[in-house]
């Protein structure tokens, strides 16, 4: 648990380029729903668990810095569904508030077989933190809650 939360802290540290060496005021944000590019990173992220496509998901995660390989997105990808079933469908709810990001919230709709073959419906909520570097979404942290 303490290199999760170590990993974290490294993952939030440094998101931030002060332009002109000015401190920038953290308690301006935007809200995700105001800026479609935000809210359509998210949707396009669950799309692609949803359909398992690792390319669309690639688009939008793979940065230099915390790169996701095809074979981990798989494996993901496959845990979550045997966890939880297959993605159904999902709906934005909000933006939390969070300096300096957008800390977005989405309900994930599953649904399996469980062992009498009955149908198992399920939610969960996924957390999604985006920062903006050059003007563009920039994945910090994302996963089911």
């Amino acid at each position: 648990m303490k290199g999760i939360m170590f990993l974290l802290l490294i993952l939030l540290s440094g998101c931030c380029v002060i332009p002109d060496g000015k401190e920038p005021d953290v308690n301006k944000r935007e809200i995700a729903k105001d800026d479609p590019r935000l809210k359509q990173t998210g949707e396009k992220i669950l799309q692609a668990l949803q359909n398992k496509n690792y390319g669309e998901f690639a688009k939008y995660v793979n940065e230099k810095e915390n790169k996701i390989s095809e074979e981990e997105f798989l494996v993901s990808e496959k845990n979550i569904r045997e966890q939880f079933g297959k993605i159904t469908g999902f709906e934005y709810l909000t933006d939390l508030e969070l300096p300096l990001m957008h800390n977005m919230i989405w309900k994930v709709r599953f649904e399996r077989k469980g062992k009498n073959q009955e149908t198992v419906r399920q939610e969960l909520l996924f957390r999604l933190i985006l920062g903006s570097i050059n003007g563009k979404p920039h994945v910090i942290s994302m996963g089911f809650l």
